[in-house]
C-alpha cells in the first residue's frame, strides 16, 4: 500500500461522477460512509489492502460499501449492500500490526452495477447516484427547517455531540446533505444508517431523519428526567445521612454532659441482653422512656 503522510492537494482533479466507473471496492464492517462527510477508517484484509494500493493516481477514488454480515471475512457481492458511497483517498498510513488507517471524504451515492474481478481484490462498476427532488420545494423547506431544530435540540441534550454542530447544521443549505450529516452524526444502527443512504430522494430522506430524530430526542429526554430524579434521590438520601450523624452527635454530647442519660442506655442494654418475654420487656422500655 502506498503511504503518503502529506494532505492530498485541497483541489484535487475528480471524476466525473456523472459517468459509470470501474472501481475498487472496500467492503466495510459495521460503518457507513457519507457524501461530503469525512471519514477515518482502517483496512486489514488482503484485498482491501490490494483495493487501496491500486486505487489510481490523482482522483484516487474508490467504491466503499458496507457488508450485510459483519462477519463474512471474504465478502462477494451478495455479501455487501448494493448502494455505497464513491469516495476519495485523501492520506493513508500504516499501521505496527500491518494494516493501514486512511482518512476518505464520502463524494456521492454509487450503485454497484457488475463485479469486474474478484482478485487479487474486488472490482466493479459503480454507477454514481444524485439526489432526486426539488431542494427549493415548500416541503423539503419545511422538513429542512424541522429537522435542524430537532437536531438542534438533540445536541442540547447529548453529551457526546459537539456544540459546534449547531453552526454547521443551520449553515447547510441543501436538503440531502443536511440529512446526511445528521445520520452521520447519529448513534444508529447499520441498517439504520444504510436505510438512509438508500434514499436517494431528499423529501423522503429527510422525513426518515425527522422520526429518528423524535425518537432520539424522546430518548434523551427521558435519559434527562431518570438522571435528574436519580440525583435528587441520591441529594436527598446523602442530607437524611447528614442530619442522623448530626443527631448521633448531638445525643453523644448529651449523654457525655448527662451521667443520668448514660445510665439509662446501660438499663437498655442490660433489658435487652436479659430476653424478657416480650411485654416484660415492652413494659421494661417504657419505664425507662419516662426517665429519659
Amino acid at each position: 500500500v502506498h503511504v503518503s503522510e502529506k494532505p492530498a492537494d485541497p483541489k484535487p482533479s475528480l471524476p466525473d461522477l456523472a459517468a459509470e466507473q470501474v472501481l475498487g471496492i472496500l467492503p466495510l464492517r459495521n460503518t457507513v460512509v457519507y457524501p461530503h462527510m469525512p471519514h477515518q477508517l482502517t483496512a486489514g484484509r488482503e484485498r482491501s489492502l490490494r483495493a487501496l494500493e491500486a486505487a489510481p493516481e490523482g482522483p484516487q477514488t474508490i467504491g466503499i460499501f458496507t457488508q450485510r454480515q459483519a462477519d463474512v471475512e471474504e465478502p462477494a457481492l451478495d455479501d455487501i449492500y448494493p448502494v455505497g458511497t464513491i469516495a476519495k483517498i485523501h492520506r493513508m498510513w500504516r499501521l505496527p500490526d500491518g494494516s493501514v488507517r486512511l482518512i476518505v471524504q464520502g463524494l456521492e451515492r454509487g450503485v454497484l452495477q457488475q463485479v469486474t474481478q474478484t482478485d487479487p481484490y474486488l472490482q466493479a462498476r459503480v454507477l454514481p447516484l444524485a439526489d432526486e427532488g426539488d431542494e427549493s420545494s415548500t416541503a423539503a423547506q419545511a422538513l429542512m427547517r424541522t429537522v435542524n431544530a430537532q437536531f438542534q435540540a438533540v445536541i442540547d441534550l447529548s453529551p457526546n455531540l459537539p456544540e459546534e454542530l449547531k453552526v454547521v447544521a443551520v449553515n447547510i443549505d441543501h436538503p440531502g446533505r443536511l440529512a446526511d450529516l445528521v445520520a452521520f452524526y447519529l448513534d444508529l444502527s447499520v441498517d439504520e444508517k444504510q436505510a438512509v443512504l438508500i434514499e436517494v430522494d431528499i423529501t423522503k430522506r429527510l422525513e426518515q431523519l425527522a422520526s429518528v430524530l423524535a425518537r432520539e430526542q424522546e430518548i434523551l429526554e427521558v435519559g434527562a428526567s431518570i438522571q435528574s430524579q436519580v440525583q435528587e434521590k441520591i441529594g436527598k438520601t446523602q442530607r437524611e445521612h447528614y442530619l442522623r450523624e448530626q443527631m448521633r452527635q448531638i445525643q453523644k454530647e448529651l449523654s457525655d454532659s448527662d451521667p443520668f442519660s448514660g445510665e439509662v442506655e446501660d438499663l437498655r442494654a442490660r433489658v435487652e441482653e436479659a430476653k424478657l418475654p416480650e411485654e416484660a420487656s415492652d413494659a421494661a422500655q417504657r419505664e425507662l422512656s419516662r426517665l429519659e
